[in-house]
């Protein structure tokens, strides 16, 4: 063989070494993560990466379904009151009425007061009652009046908002 065929073939072994150092450089562990290569860190490690991925995966939609079902649920809250402020008829009460109560008449004292949907904070803000706004009351319970309003509007209001006459 001739001396430029040897030069040839030892340029090519060459070049194929080179290709392969570059291309094994370039699947090693992702720089700057602190993974070995060959560790269950490194991305190459097939079966641990796919594994850390899906569950990665799923809990960020399970937190996702989390945050969309709390959003369902403070939407039907909105789509409730805005049915009662357009004049649908307010859902039932929560609490059962006494028998046979006996009516009285009440007074807005404070600046304003939030008529609920039930005796507490806890429960559906239906309105908010303006100061000497009168009303019907129907039942004391535990520092709550259940009132109705002119328009047939029914809810709780806290008993230290109002007067009752």
């Amino acid at each position: 063989m001739s001396f430029k065929r040897w030069m040839l073939i030892i340029m090519g072994v060459a070049a194929l070494f080179a290709v392969g150092f570059l291309a094994g450089q370039a699947v090693v562990a992702q720089p700057g993560t602190g993974a070995v290569p060959g560790s269950a860190d490194d991305p190459l490690v097939a079966q641990s990466f796919v594994d850390k991925l899906v569950g990665d995966t799923v809990d960020s939609m399970r937190r996702q379904v989390e945050d969309l079902n709390a959003r369902l649920d403070e939407l039907t809250r909105v789509v409730a009151v805005v049915e009662a402020q357009k004049g649908s008829p307010p859902p039932p009460p929560v609490v059962q009425p006494t028998p046979q109560p006996v009516t009285r008449r009440g007074v807005v004292t404070a600046t304003s007061a939030n008529m609920r949907s039930g005796p507490g904070t806890g429960f559906l803000k239906i309105v908010t009652l303006n100061k000497n706004a009168s009303f019907t009351v129907w039942e004391e319970r535990d520092g709550w009046v259940r009132i109705s309003l002119t328009d047939g509007q029914t809810g709780w209001v806290s008993a230290s908002l109002v007067r009752v006459e």
